[in-house]
Parts: C-alpha cells; sequence; structure tokens
C-alpha cells in the first residue's frame, strides 16, 4: 500500500468530496482546478509505477476506483446543480457503480483478478473528461452534455470489452 502511486491513488479519493464542495460553495473554476489536478495526478501515478516496476494489486484497484468515485461526484454535482440531466447522471453512476463492484468481486473472489482498462475505456474516460471542462462553462453547455452522451455510448462499448477480457482470462 505504501508505494507512492498507491499513495497518490489514495490522495485522489480523499479528494473526491472536496469537489462538490468547492463547486457548490466557492466556485466551479476552483472545483474544475481540482478536477484536473486528480486527472494529473493520475497520470503521474500511472507513470510512477509502470517507470519504476512499482505496480501492485491494490494499486490495480484503487486508481481506477479513484477515477470512477470523482466521476459519480462531478456529475452528481452537476445534476444537483441542474447543468446535466439526472438521467445522464444515473446512467453514469450505474455504469461505473457496476465497474466497481464487478473489479471488487473479480478482486477478493477470483484470485485478485484485475482487469485493465482498454483503449475504449481510456476514451471514454477521455471523452468525459473533455465534457466535464465543457460543462463547467454556461457558454458550452449543449456541446459539453452532448460530449457527456458520447463518453457514457463509449463507456458502454468498453464494458463489453472488459467482459471479453474477463473470458479469455478465466478460460
Amino acid at each position: 500500500m505504501t508505494t507512492l502511486p498507491n499513495l497518490i491513488s489514495f490522495f485522489r479519493i480523499l479528494l473526491v468530496p472536496v469537489f462538490p464542495c468547492l463547486y457548490l460553495h466557492y466556485t466551479p473554476v476552483h472545483a474544475l482546478v481540482l478536477f484536473l489536478f486528480a486527472g494529473l495526478s493520475d497520470i503521474l501515478d500511472g507513470f510512477i509505477a509502470r517507470r519504476y516496476d512499482c505496480i501492485t494489486r491494490i494499486g490495480t484497484v484503487l486508481d481506477p476506483l479513484a477515477d470512477k468515485l470523482m466521476l459519480i461526484a462531478v456529475l452528481g454535482t452537476f445534476a444537483y446543480g441542474g447543468r446535466i440531466p439526472v438521467v445522464l447522471f444515473l446512467t453514469a453512476a450505474f455504469i461505473e457503480l457496476f465497474l466497481i463492484l464487478t473489479g471488487l468481486y473479480l478482486y477478493l473472489k477470483k484470485n485478485s483478478l484485475t482487469i485493465p482498462s482498454n483503449r475504449l475505456g481510456k476514451g471514454a474516460t477521455l471523452t468525459g473528461s473533455a465534457a466535464i471542462v465543457l460543462v463547467t462553462f454556461d457558454a458550452t453547455l449543449e456541446a459539453g452534455v452532448g460530449l457527456l452522451v458520447v463518453a457514457i455510448l463509449i463507456r458502454i462499448f468498453a464494458v463489453g470489452g472488459y467482459y471479453g477480457i474477463y473470458k479469455k482470462s478465466t478460460s
């Protein structure tokens, strides 16, 4: 647990409740800076883990967990504030919670099995992050919501890819 990448991932989890506080009580720009900081630290922890060969089982769980929890917090905050339709938040939250629970099940019940993210998952994350930046600013709300729909659709296809990876790893 005490590798630097794991500590960074754990720190990102601690940042999750800070986003709604900043967004609702300060300014959306403060919250966006936190979101972007969390995204950059995600890139940093992955780089450090690969570069210095300190990839751990717990890290392969903590890293995506931090991403998914932040996404749920951000979209929940947007839905609460009326920035996105509640149905988009519920759809994205359902998908992310499904992935969290499935990942936890595989880790606990299938000999610490973890399924790495695929290109579609990374594309969904990148598209969703761009949508979050756009939704933060009033002038681009429609484009942001549209891009968020695209990110959710990509994530749905990514889940299918994860299922294929799981089937190959268990056969």
